[in-house]
């Protein structure tokens, strides 16, 4: 039995070193308002999210739409700068907050949906994706849940969330385990199993997700879905798929400049890279 705990206890660790990274969002310059300045790079994040935040607030009562669109464009400049260092679903709100009263709506859909995959319960996140695609005239993708997200409950749960209940059932089943080990308690070994397969099940989970999930990308710009990658191959549809609209990356060209695609009614083709930003 001793030996089994052991046994337990260093897939635990194992694993949750391996899946530190996760939960980082695949960033891309999304920015429309220019280059981040060093001056706000160098500012204490406390210091600038209050700046970020004066400045929207500042867009929202400004006199003209001159002023209100240079106040959200600085505000936009500072969230962004954030990201590297600070991503959160409320910062990734507030960057499609500004895009959005900046008129980018399929921006801001892009970060709202970037919000929900750290908040996936957020119901204020996802009225304000459904406000959004009404703004684009982009229906909602007619998506059920899959038995992968059964399995791993990314629904419910975002890839953080999971991380940080794997890290803290590690450190239960040490404290458990050692107690085990030290006392020889079969309730404590018991315990101990008992943690372990949960943790080991939230692992499988993360794995899951990493190994098998879509990788999900919104359109930032409308694409003309293609049969092969280039300009000179033929449309696969009849209109461009709109600005706003949720695909899946099946994979990418070697020169990087066309993604493979498959859109959620379930039609293959090929879109310049630069039109879509993954999730």
């Amino acid at each position: 039995m001793r030996a089994l705990i052991i046994l337990l206890l260093l897939p635990c660790y194992l694993f949750a070193e391996m899946l530190l990274p996760i939960g980082q969002p695949d960033m891309q310059p999304d920015m429309q308002s220019g280059t981040q300045s060093e001056a706000a790079l160098e500012m204490p994040l406390e210091e600038q999210l209050l700046l970020a935040y004066a400045a929207y607030s500042e867009g929202e009562s400004a006199p003209s739409h001159l002023v209100a669109e240079g106040c959200f464009n600085r505000a936009l400049e500072l969230y962004h700068s954030l990201a590297p260092r600070y991503s959160s679903a409320p910062l990734y709100q507030n960057i499609a907050n500004c895009y959005f009263q900046l008129g980018e709506y399929t921006y801001a859909i892009l970060y709202y949906r970037r919000a929900l995959l750290l908040a996936p319960r957020d119901r204020t996140l996802k009225e304000l994706v459904a406000i959004t695609r009404e703004k684009l005239k982009v229906e909602a993708p007619p998506r059920g849940t899959t038995l992968l997200e059964l399995l791993t409950l990314s629904r419910l749960i975002s890839e953080r969330e999971s991380l940080f209940v794997v890290a803290a059932c590690a450190t239960l089943l040490a404290i458990v385990g050692s107690l085990a080990l030290w006392k020889g308690s079969r309730r404590l070994y018991h315990g101990a199993i008992v943690i372990a397969g949960f943790s080991l099940y939230m692992l499988v989970t993360l794995l899951l997700n990493q190994s098998f999930a879509d990788r999900e990308a919104v359109l930032i710009r409308a694409a003309m879905l293609r049969c092969d990658a280039g300009f000179t191959y033929a449309p696969s549809i009849d209109k461009p798929l709109p600005g706003g609209s949720d695909v899946i990356i099946k994979s990418c060209s070697r020169d990087g400049q066309w993604l493979h695609i498959e859109t959620l009614s379930g039609e293959l083709g090929f879109i310049p890279a630069d039109a879509a930003r993954r999730l």
